[in-house]
């Protein structure tokens, strides 16, 4: 029964696990810790608290799998409660609070922690790396690296591509790929992804080199390279090594795929699914992954009856069932659902969507604020704002953005200065030029020219700031502050929607 428990956890499918568990008369600690880590790894960790204590016994391996959860979950303090509770410790649990202690930022903790270890092992030393990495201390991590009695390819791995994933790639192979004892398909990798993540044409024909280097070409090398290529929008060469590869996976696709629609092409992603698979058809191979990019690839071609074919097909497949599958992964096809709807301008089936979510995260509330928003929706998306508020969730940059559009559409001037203020005091964030667009925008809606244009000055030159005014100035036909608008653009050549405003200006005038 444990094997049957364990199987279904493998797959993901936490419903089928649960039901197995369930058929165990007396489940001993093992079993218990299998259904454990099930939900934890499925991304259900409050789940996996609960779960936790009602464990009627509890071994190292319980302690540590919940102290894991919760700090994959970036839940520190409870980590870290979890840690000074627990009646024994391991090598695992010191790293894995070492990890949480980094993640978080604390450095020095993790570092004190390290020091004190009695017997360092391998993985404590990779960690303690890794940890350094996260905080983007290189320094630091070198010095460890150098010191480490011996070193394996997670050791030489993680330095790889920390530099060439920071742009360090002339470091990545002097110091360290050069000196690697033996290279790995992840070394190898890593390396494919930074030069071919370099828009410039020398690092795609150096990509091309190393990937003809390599050995023995795993199907994650091929991945690499198309994927580089793809999210440096060279998307010919992309496709070009794409058909040339011998087996092509998922995660290629994917890749390309997303690719098309970042690049707003997202009518070229549908027509290569659609040329490549059939819905209701040979979609059995599609993860969560594909179906996500192909419901933004909708969003972004405003597609709606395709988009609600697949919308059927996910459903089909249960992949928005809860506890049927990841939790994470069922919230962001969620999420993409919403903005699939707001974008074709279906508000009432985007709600729909935003009401089948049980516990809604920040990306969730945000997609919805902003479709209202969009759509003029003003009063929804207030009433929104303050209901996230009340469910005690702190509004992020993307939230205020919104809410400050919101109120401008209201003529709700007062309002959205006084957010404005106050945002870096009550939610510590720091205003930006959209934030700075938003309150021009609000002050030329209602006629207060001047002020708009002080704002304007005072603040970091940007293009979409002039615009507003000028918008403002087109309204009330003040044609002398339009003029000094277009001045203090900063576009190459100016967009035809320029003159068309100041003639507007000088029209009301």
């Amino acid at each position: 029964a444990n094997l049957v428990v364990q199987m279904y956890a493998r797959l993901g499918s936490l419903r089928d696990a649960a039901a197995a568990f369930q058929q165990i008369e007396n489940p001993n600690v093992y079993s218990w810790n299998i259904m454990l880590t099930a939900i934890a790894q499925t991304g259900h960790s409050d789940e996996a608290v609960l779960c936790f204590y009602r464990m009627p016994n509890r071994n190292v391996v319980s302690w540590n799998s919940i102290m894991a959860s919760c700090a994959d979950n970036k839940k520190f303090h409870e980590t870290t409660s979890l840690f000074s509770k627990m009646p024994q410790w391991n090598p695992i649990t010191l790293t894995t609070m070492m990890l949480a202690y980094a993640a978080g930022g604390d450095l020095q903790k993790a570092e004190a922690l390290f020091d004190w270890m009695p017997n360092r092992c391998l993985v404590s030393w990779n960690a303690m790396i890794q940890g350094c990495l996260d905080c983007g201390i290189f320094d630091r991590a070198n010095q460890m690296f150098q010191k480490i009695p011996a070193r394996d390819g997670i050791s030489w791995n993680s330095m790889v591509l920390w530099l060439s994933q920071n742009g360090h790639l002339e470091s990545a192979m002097e110091q360290i790929f050069d000196r690697m004892p033996k290279h790995t398909t992840i070394s190898w990798n890593a390396l494919l992804s930074c030069y071919s993540r370099n828009p410039d044409k020398n690092a795609m024909d150096a990509a091309r080199v190393a990937f003809d280097r390599i050995p023995e070409r795993e199907m994650s090398s091929w991945n690499a390279l198309v994927t580089g290529f793809a999210q440096t929008g060279h998307l010919t060469a992309a496709r070009e090594i794409l058909e040339k590869m011998p087996k092509q996976g998922m995660v290629t696709w994917n890749a390309l795929m997303a690719a098309y629609v970042e690049g707003y092409q997202a009518d070229v992603a549908l027509d290569v699914f659609l040329r490549e698979f059939e819905l209701g058809g040979n979609v059995g191979n599609l993860g969560e992954v594909s179906w996500l990019v192909l419901v933004e690839a909708c969003a972004g071609s405003a597609r709606l009856g395709l988009g609600q074919e697949i919308h059927c097909e996910i459903a089909r497949l249960g992949l928005l069932d809860p506890g049927a599958c990841d939790r994470r992964h069922r919230e962001m096809l969620l999420n993409a659902l919403i903005h699939m709807y707001a974008r074709c301008g279906r508000l009432d089936l985007a709600s729909a969507e935003f009401g089948a979510i049980d516990r809604r995260g920040l990306v969730s509330w945000n997609t919805m604020i902003t479709a209202f928003a969009r759509h003029g929706r003003d009063s929804q998306a207030l009433d929104l704002f303050s209901a996230m508020k009340l469910e005690g969730l702190m509004p992020d940059a993307i939230t205020l953005i919104a809410v400050l559009a919101a109120l401008s559409h209201r003529g709700m001037v007062a309002a959205a200065l006084g957010l404005a203020a106050s945002m870096a005091a009550d939610y510590h964030v720091a205003a930006t030029s959209d934030h700075y667009v938003c309150i021009v925008d609000a002050l030329g809606r209602a006629g207060q020219l001047e002020g708009a244009e002080e704002l304007s000055h005072a603040m970091p030159r940007d293009a979409m700031t002039w615009m507003a005014l000028l918008g403002a100035c087109s309204s009330h036909g003040d044609v002398a502050r339009g003029q000094r608008a277009v001045q203090e653009l900063v576009l190459p050549v100016p967009e035809p929607c320029t003159f068309v405003l100041l003639a507007n200006a000088w029209t009301a005038a």
